[in-house]
């Protein structure tokens, strides 16, 4: 009998650190995108990506040292569907999404892009057994209008006019379009935990791949820049980047695809897919706490209602 009270409580308390770990990958992907922002005010896409697979890098290596075996070795085919997933969440759909940033600003952008939230129930449900409740379509629903609200109008803080239309319009297909790519990598991130991986060893190779693809692509970019045919070859920015665009760009790698991704993996041996990303899901409002605080980033009184009603939507699906 004290040995069921016992399991049951352990059960109880591993149910709670998983959503503390959840809670914390709210935290670390919410500020990640302010330091986003920063960094691509000096520097194009392909930089900033490889500002911020430098950062990782950097971070991994010192915290190699105290890697265990279960982290630093792999089955061969782990190692290929990390490089893959790497590719497509951090270099493909992370670019769609600071394209949206650029153009819309983080406040608005930031929400949109985590439309990922709308997928993960159905595909918990299809390739985890995962259940689907009344919670999930309630939640979706209110995801939806947060979304719509979110993106009914927004400024960036400073005074200037209204978003061109064709501009506001791609912006918000691009941060759509980022949702899919995210999608895949939190999914396949749960299916390695439940294969035995490592959460710790999921974060590590993950970073590690990114960080070495983001730095290949930027030298392949520049050279392929330095062609005088090439018709963007006149679109390379003029100017010097400050250390503190750079340390922006590595801060926002640390911060979101270093800490937030462990602490995100962490909680997915403890919680159910289906209950750890809507959490997860919720840090758009950091996000836009940050920005308006320290970015000069401003939100009518709807666009805050938006935000509430796509956090609370992400609470519902959980339930």
């Amino acid at each position: 009998m004290s040995f069921l009270i016992f399991s049951g409580f352990s059960a109880s308390a591993g149910y709670w650190i998983g959503l503390l770990f959840a809670l914390g990958a709210t935290f670390f992907w919410g500020i990640a995108p302010p330091f986003q922002k920063r960094a691509l005010q000096e520097m194009g896409l392909v930089e900033m990506n490889a500002a911020r697979g430098v950062g990782m890098l950097l971070f991994l290596l010192a915290l190699t040292p105290f890697a265990g075996e279960k982290v630093l070795h792999l089955g061969g085919v782990a190692y290929l569907i990390l490089a893959g997933v790497s590719l497509l969440n951090n270099l493909i759909g992370d670019v769609f999404a600071f394209v949206a940033i650029q153009r819309l600003g983080v406040s608005v952008a930031f929400p949109i892009t985590s439309s990922y939230l709308l997928y993960m129930p159905f595909i918990a449900w299809f390739w985890f057994g995962e259940a689907l409740t009344p919670f999930v379509f309630a939640g979706t629903f209110l995801v939806m209008a947060g979304l719509s609200l979110v993106n009914s109008r927004g400024t960036n803080g400073r005074g200037a006019a209204e978003l061109e239309t064709r501009r506001r319009l791609g912006g918000v297909v691009l941060a759509l379009l980022a949702g899919p790519c995210w999608a895949v990598g939190l999914s396949t991130s749960k299916y390695l935990s439940a294969q035995g991986v490592d959460p710790s060893a999921i974060t590590f190779w993950r970073g590690a791949f990114f960080g070495l693809q983001s730095v290949a692509l930027a030298a392949l970019w520049g050279l392929v820049r330095r062609v005088s045919w090439a018709p963007w070859s006149s679109q390379a920015r003029v100017g010097r980047v400050s250390a503190g665009g750079v340390l922006a760009g590595m801060s926002a790698g640390v911060s979101g695809l270093v800490i937030g991704s462990w602490c995100y993996n962490s909680s997915l041996p403890l919680i159910p897919l289906s209950v750890a990303t809507p959490i997860a899901a919720s840090c758009p409002l950091i996000a836009a706490v940050t920005a308006c605080a320290f970015m000069g980033e401003r939100l009518r009184p709807l666009q805050w209602l938006g935000i509430g009603l796509a956090v609370t939507g992400a609470a519902a699906v959980s339930l």
